[in-house]
């Protein structure tokens, strides 16, 4: 126990050795009890405390606060760069290329690494394929840290109700003033949490560890509570979807402004009505959404008028609801690896402010219909992976925003209509050899133009298999 409690590090382990080397048997007795309740190497062995404390007094708060924020998920596991993002834009006001500027910061700092697990184009701000790692001891520390704050003045609180801590036996005394709520929660958890008062939570992460192949998630009743939440995070890490049951408590969330879900089972959508009226972003990673939108007696666009950016990835959607065509707000619409999507809908072209459009990996994706054309102020295509897509729009010219397309991957794709030559704004275009021989047909037709050429893969893993 001793030994799984120093992660590996050799640091650890040397320093845990001078301090149990002579002891008595009942020293060692108790480090290792204590280690498998839930304390750290770190609670037992100041001198290590010291040494890894003196690296960041030297830091700024703003980097301090971030590395604290990666402990928030469980440990082992991959932590998507796009939900630091969204934490990060509520609460430090951070834009996507500052966000992940901050991820590379602990990086380069030794703090946390980071996980590619797709390549993107140069000079793409693509993030959804990044994963953010941290080692052991130091989520040991972040949580240390956290944790010898008095509770009523933590900035976070993490609860693992598989370990709870020492004041959470008197927490009806300590009132929640903390910002970030990490909750991790397993088959015993129920929803009758009314004693707990979090009122003044803007972030909420609820990290999922079900063991069971069926279950049902009860959202606590305290989010009733939570007017001021501003990012809802729920995290999965099943092999297994989960059921959400109380979702009506969503109209409690006045204040929402982003929802990113996990492995998540969503069927609640449309048919309770949930009004969002300030979400403006939705984010659905390996959901079951195919019934989130049909049937639905209100449209999307009523419950989330003011929706920015839809971010679907490796879900079962079939096709893309007629609502969402109606969101006028929308300027960024990502559907990703969702094979069985075999269409758009005509009506796509109401999306007059849409300015990102990504349908990359989907490879059930047979045609791209003419009203893609009307999006004129698209600045940004991908398409890359759509290995049944035969041909593009004949009228694609029309697109006289576009700066970006991305085309990697398009193996059907035999020939370009003519009107790419009205393309006035286009300055990058990522290919395959097989696909940059069309292109250069047409390069003397723009003056400035950047045809990057990108090795194709020797295996599909870029395609998400």
């Amino acid at each position: 126990m001793i030994l799984r409690g120093c992660k590996g590090s050799p640091l650890a382990l040397e320093l845990s050795g001078r301090s149990l080397n002579h002891q008595d048997k009942m020293f060692w007795h108790n480090w290792a009890r204590g280690l498998s309740t839930g304390h750290t190497v770190l609670d037992y062995n100041a001198d290590l405390l010291s040494c890894l404390q003196k690296s960041f007094d030297i830091l700024d708060p703003k980097t301090i606060e971030c590395f604290k924020d990666l402990s928030l998920f469980p440990e082992d596991q991959r932590i998507p760069a796009a939900a630091l993002v969204d934490m990060w834009a509520e609460l430090l006001g951070d834009d996507d290329a500052s966000a992940m500027e901050r991820i590379y910061q602990l990086v380069n700092l030794n703090m946390a690494d980071i996980i590619v697990t797709r390549k993107v184009a140069n000079g793409a701000l693509d993030y959804n394929h990044h994963y953010v790692t941290q080692y052991g001891l130091l989520r040991d520390l972040a949580i240390h840290q956290t944790n010898e704050e008095p509770v009523a003045e933590r900035n976070r609180l993490i609860i693992d109700l598989s370990c709870l801590p020492k004041w959470w036996a008197e927490v009806n005394e300590h009132p929640i003033k903390a910002r970030i709520l990490s909750l991790s929660v397993d088959e015993a958890f129920t929803s009758d949490w009314s004693f707990f008062q979090p009122t003044e939570v803007e972030v909420l992460v609820l990290n999922l560890k079900f063991q069971a192949k069926k279950f049902t998630l009860p959202l606590p009743v305290f989010m009733k509570k939570m007017s001021t939440l501003k990012v809802l995070i729920i995290a999965n890490y099943d092999i297994y979807h989960a059921d959400l049951e109380n979702v009506e408590l969503f109209h409690y969330l006045s204040d929402l402004k982003r929802i990113r879900l996990q492995r998540v089972s969503v069927p609640f959508l449309g048919k309770i009505g949930v009004q969002l009226k300030n979400l403006q972003k939705l984010s659905l990673f390996m959901c079951i959404v195919d019934e989130a939108f049909i049937n639905s007696e209100v449209q999307i666009s009523d419950m989330m008028p003011n929706l920015v950016e839809i971010d679907i990835d490796d879900c079962d959607m079939v096709e893309l609801p007629d609502g969402i065509s109606n969101i006028v707000s929308l300027r960024k619409l990502s559907i990703t690896k969702c094979r069985e999507l075999s269409a758009l809908p005509d009506a796509i072209e109401n999306l007059v402010n849409l300015e990102s459009l990504r349908l990359s990996s989907s490879t059930g994706l047979k045609v791209l219909p003419d009203s893609v054309a009307g999006l004129r102020n698209l600045k940004l295509l991908d398409i890359s992976g759509c290995i049944s897509l035969n041909n593009l729009p004949e009228n694609i010219g029309e697109l006289s925003k576009l700066e970006k397309l991305n085309v990697k991957g398009c193996s059907g794709l035999s020939e370009l209509p003519t009107s790419v030559m009205d393309l006035g704004s286009l300055r990058h275009v990522v290919c395959d050899e097989e696909t940059s021989e069309l292109w250069e047909l047409f390069t003397s037709s723009f003056s400035d133009l950047r045809l990057e050429v990108v090795q194709a893969d020797d295996n599909t893993k870029w395609l998400g298999y």
